[in-house]
């Protein structure tokens, strides 16, 4: 039994946190501290006479006057890069581009005795999984001139960040395999980075096996070297380095193979770094002496598994999309459109319409469509839930994909769904959504829902048929809540997974605040009807903060005695006042500032009064909802009863 063991560098300097530079990274990442960090790596490496792969930021080793001159206004036209690189372009303004450029690094690692491999780790780092196509083009066009001016012809690919997808971008930049999302990955988080602390003291982790991506290697993600920085630090250098031993042990056990990965400049903000991977490295050695552990960079690693690539089956299952149809024909040509333009073309397209105002339009059109196979039935006004379930009856393909009238899937949706379904063995492959604003309103909205992360949909989702006629149907006497019901109940017992990239763009966000509260009315009233749990709390909450403020209206009364006994200690003057206004204030900005930063959103976009404007209409929608619970949950036990 042998192991093999990769060890890969993600090299970027600022540009891998362009989004949230903080002052240490402005204070360190200089050109000379990461050349010095560069060259013990490479003289490390040297001593144990081990290759590694190193995937560097393109832009990260151009002079800065040749990427300003060839790229800074393509940047700027992409509204994708353009967030990315705020900071960026505002050190361009400064002239303070030290950490930005260096090419010097990657001379350092070519000029070293053992060949290491050289791969793209992206552009510019912007993530891929979320990118617009227009940005993802801009991306690989700035790889390809990067190999064409440092003479490079890299196969392997690191994703930015670590979010993998649109792999079918990287057949652009000729790369033949990818590394995968390492083993216990948490993206960006508070949240994350302590449950990614907590995975540190398992002792015994498990080394992987390769996989294969449609016609791409996909080559083990691995594991993160722990970077022995804040809480990481006070975790004995031993303990880590015994439970890399164990991993080993692992792999050469189970042939597995062991990515192991880091940031180079980690060993500039981590506390004894360079000691913990080189007590690694001697590890690793011993095995090698016992011909136990081979080392490869991840092109070695792919060739020597190339002819797992040979034998992938061809993605060829037929799938039926249903979407019902209550209105909402503004995007009906868009849809039509987006699913004319996919990929892996469906093999029937189900429209379940509603006789609303309006659908009479909706059925026009789709008899006109000649592009797709478009089956069009015309029913009562029904809820969503019921439309599904006659679309699903009706349905001939072995997989069901499920849209809304305002849910627009990009170009690789049923290729990137079925993909996962039929690779991973799954039964139900679960989609992610972001949300679209076209007005500032709508933006406004936005900020205070979803933000800017994606969201786990039904809409973009698939299931094999024959799993869904297993169970029963969406609930069809409710408007709202009927798909996070069946999809509770469907993944309790079934093979699922979700999918890290967005393939759905929601445009359904209203126009007004008018519409805007009628909606969340309407919808509070609608999902009490189905989660009976959420309803009591909203509820019993809401009946309780009543008498809280109640008790507190009446305080000055009751501890005097029922007097106005100011000289009581325990008098408060104005204390109403000042309870309302902390508590609207507080509230405000909660609703306004720290939720859509939790969300994503850019702080100087909410900046100066705008987080108050989304407080204002968080605020607003709330008052709304709370009464809707309430009456929706009477509304249920009503129809329970």
């Amino acid at each position: 039994m042998s192991g093999k063991f990769i060890i890969s560098f993600d090299c970027e300097s600022k540009w891998g946190m362009a989004d949230s530079l903080t002052s240490i990274h402005k204070e360190m990442f200089h050109a000379s501290e990461l050349e010095r960090v560069y060259s013990e790596l490479i003289t490390l490496l040297e001593k144990y006479n081990m290759p590694a792969t190193f995937g560097f930021v393109g832009a990260l080793t151009m002079t800065s006057d040749v990427f300003l001159d060839e790229w800074e206004e393509l940047l700027k036209g992409s509204p994708d890069h353009r967030d990315w690189l705020e900071n960026f372009f505002q050190d361009v303004d400064k002239n303070q581009l030290s950490g930005w450029f260096c090419p010097e690094l990657l001379n350092i690692v070519r000029h070293s005795h053992i060949d290491h491999e050289i791969c793209s780790h992206g552009f510019t780092h912007l993530a891929w999984s979320d990118a617009s196509s227009d940005a993802l083009s801009l991306e690989t066009d700035g790889i390809l001139k990067w190999y064409e001016q440092q003479n490079i012809h890299p196969t392997t690919f690191i994703f930015p960040r670590n979010l993998v997808g649109h792999q079918e971008y990287l057949k652009k930049i000729s790369a033949k395999a990818y590394r995968d999302k390492p083993l216990h990955y948490f993206s960006q988080g508070l949240l994350n980075r302590i449950f990614s602390t907590i995975k540190e003291f398992n002792l015994f982790p498990r080394s992987q096996q390769p996989k294969l991506f449609n016609d791409l290697a996909v080559i083990p993600g691995g594991f993160f070297l722990n970077w022995r920085r804040g809480l990481r630090r006070f975790i004995p250098i031993w303990f880590s380095v015994k439970r890399f031993e164990n991993l080993l042990n692992h792999a050469i056990k189970t042939n597995g193979t062991i990515n192991l990965w880091s940031h180079p400049h980690n060993f500039l903000t981590g506390h004894n770094q360079i000691q913990l991977f080189e007590k690694c490295l001697k590890v690793v050695s011993k095995k090698i002496e016992l011909g136990e552990i081979s080392v490869m960079t991840q092109s070695s690693y792919v060739q020597s598994n190339y002819k797992n690539l040979k034998s992938l089956p061809s993605i060829t299952p037929k799938v039926s999309v249903v979407i019902p149809s209550y209105g909402g024909g503004e995007h009906l040509d868009e849809i039509l459109e987006a699913l004319h333009q996919q990929t892996h073309p469906p093999e029937e397209v189900i429209f379940i319409v509603s006789k609303v105002k309006g659908y009479q339009v909706i059925n026009q059109k789709l008899k006109n469509e000649k592009r797709l196979n478009c089956i069009c039935k015309i029913v009562e006004p029904s809820y969503p839930g019921k439309g599904r379930n006659i679309g699903a009856s009706i349905a001939t393909s072995e997989w069901l994909a499920f849209l809304d009238i305002r849910t627009i899937p990009n170009t690789f949706w049923l290729k990137t769904m079925l993909e996962a379904g039929e690779n991973l063995g799954k039964d139900f492959i679960g989609a992610r959504m972001i949300c679209s604003s076209q007005t500032r309103y709508q933006e406004n909205l936005k900020a205070l829902t979803f933000g800017n992360q994606s969201a786990k949909s039904l809409p973009g989702s698939i299931v094999r048929r024959k799993i869904f006629n297993q169970y029963p149907g969406f609930l069809d006497h409710v408007r709202a809540g009927e798909d996070w019901e069946w999809l509770s109940r469907i993944m309790k017992s079934t093979k699922h997974t979700w999918i890290d990239q967005v393939v759905i763009s929601y445009k359904g966000l209203p126009l007004n605040i008018f519409d805007t509260l009628k909606k969340w009315f309407r919808y509070s009233i609608e999902n009490s009807k189905v989660n009976i749990l959420l309803k009591e709390k909203f509820f019993y909450v809401s009946i309780l903060f009543f008498l809280f403020a109640i008790f507190l209206y009446r305080w000055n009364h009751l501890i005097s005695g029922g007097v106005w006994d100011v000289s009581n200690p325990l008098f408060i003057p104005n204390v109403n006042k000042i309870f309302w206004s902390s508590a609207i204030s507080t509230y405000l900005i909660f609703r306004g500032l720290v939720s859509p930063v939790f969300k994503q959103e850019k702080i100087l976009s909410l900046l100066p009064f705008r987080w108050f404007l989304i407080g204002i209409l968080g605020m607003s929608v709330d008052i709304v909802k709370a009464p809707g619970r309430i009456i929706g949950f009477f509304a249920y036990l009503r129809m329970k009863h």
